[in-house]
């Protein structure tokens, strides 16, 4: 998977076995395929932060 600084992902496409499909906020989709579940999962756009 590229480095995507400038990215955030807003949700969660679809998930089957060692794939994920994120939707980008600027509507592109990223597949993340193989490795392991926290590499697959690590999705920084996704976690909640503190306000």
């Amino acid at each position: 998977m590229d480095v995507l600084s400038d990215k955030k992902v807003t949700r969660l496409i679809a998930t089957q076995g060692m794939t994920r499909v994120y939707e980008m906020d600027d509507g592109t989709w990223l597949t993340a395929r193989e490795g392991t579940v926290a590499w697959r999962n690590n999705n920084p756009g996704m976690r909640a932060t503190a306000s």
